[in-house]
């Protein structure tokens, strides 16, 4: 990003006429990059933003904020491209110019206060820092372009929440308060389910409590993995593997995809492992209707439904019992999360997060 800002900067002090003309082009760059998350190709540049925390800031006032990022990149572009003839950039482009810079900086102020790195993200807001070198010569006084700037990177803080949101676990859930008792047939089915999620000795003096998000890329992409890579150590004893499953405050589909999951436990070990195959990687911010139709593609959504409402209580208890154990492992907003405990006293003794070295817990646990 500061390569190509210096870049840009060099280019529109020494040619202020040809990064003018480049205006446009930038401009429908970044809404070609922000428009690939709302199309059907998503998953080839996904945003990872969403499995580190950042997801609070993907909503303003319950609407999507890439739309809105994206109309403004094409009145940019739109803009700058009825300026083409011009000797300087008009007042509304450099206004939308300006406007599109200040929300840059303040998504990448929060970026850098969450320790969000999404490579997508920082892509799009790249192009947008490199406007600066269409602006850079224009006669309009700092003052004014800062003052814009400004007022659209505070108008965001504002609208978003003054306080910095981490977007976690969602212990607000009635599943997490749940104190319903289970009758003979709910413990039977719950001691399936809990069996089901579990991989490896009982006995073993090692747990590894995995949490992941259906709808996380990264966990799509490391599960299978992570599992093949502890698998000798599964089969030696030497440790346990727990699934658990994240629901974030800012999904409120990931309870359907967890009490989803519950059910298949219930139903059996293969089952439960034939549904995270299939809905791991789910669409971020996908409606029911739209996970409805994924995992159509393997298993019956209504048999699905039929478990959860034959066994709701233990559905609630497994939901919420995986909140709170990883409420009580301190477990970040980061997804997938690895965490080693040691079964003689619960002691935790580390944690591997996010796109993480499989090795390294391999190592650690023999």
């Amino acid at each position: 990003s500061g390569l190509a800002l210096i870049v840009a900067l060099v280019v529109g002090w020494r040619w202020p006429g040809s990064a003018r003309a480049g205006l446009p082009a930038l401009a429908l760059l970044a809404a070609g990059l922000s428009a690939l998350r709302l199309s059907e190709h998503w998953a080839l540049w996904p945003c990872e933003a969403l499995c580190a925390g950042g997801a609070h800031y993907q909503r303003i006032f319950t609407v999507p904020i890439l739309p809105l990022a994206l109309a403004l990149q094409i009145a940019v572009a739109g803009s700058a491209l009825r300026d083409r003839h011009r000797d300087h950039l008009s007042a509304c482009t450099q206004a939308l110019a300006w406007a599109a810079l200040g929300a840059t900086a303040y998504f990448l102020f929060v970026a850098w206060r969450l320790g969000v790195r999404c490579p997508h993200c920082f892509a799009v807001h790249t192009v947008v820092l490199c406007y600066l070198g269409a602006l850079v010569r224009e006669p309009t006084p700092w003052v004014d372009r800062v003052a814009m700037a400004a007022l659209v990177g505070l108008a965001l803080h504002a609208g978003f929440h003054p306080a910095l949101v981490r977007d976690g676990i969602n212990l607000d859930l009635p599943e997490v308060t749940s104190t319903t008792a289970l009758t003979s047939e709910g413990k039977l089915a719950y001691a399936a389910a809990d069996g089901s999620r579990r991989r490896g000795s009982s006995d073993a003096p090692l747990i590894v409590e995995l949490a992941i998000d259906f709808q996380c890329r990264v966990c799509a992409e490391q599960h299978a993995h992570l599992i093949d890579a502890l698998q000798p150590a599964l089969s030696a004893g030497k440790v346990e593997l727990v699934t658990r499953h994240v629901v974030r405050k800012s999904e409120p589909s990931g309870r359907r995809l967890a009490r989803w999951a519950a059910a298949a436990a219930i139903v059996g070990e293969d089952q439960y492992q034939l549904y995270c195959a299939t809905m791991l990687g789910s669409r971020p911010g996908a409606d029911e209707s739209a996970l409805r139709v994924r995992l159509r593609e393997a298993l019956d959504p209504l048999s699905l439904d039929g478990i959860v409402d034959r066994h709701a209580a233990v559905v609630d208890r497994l939901v919420g019992d995986d909140l709170r154990r990883l409420r009580e492992l301190q477990a970040t907003a980061q997804t997938p999360q690895a965490i080693l405990v040691a079964r003689d006293d619960g002691r935790v003794l580390g944690r591997w997060e996010g796109a993480f070295d499989t090795t390294a817990l391999v190592r650690a646990v023999e």
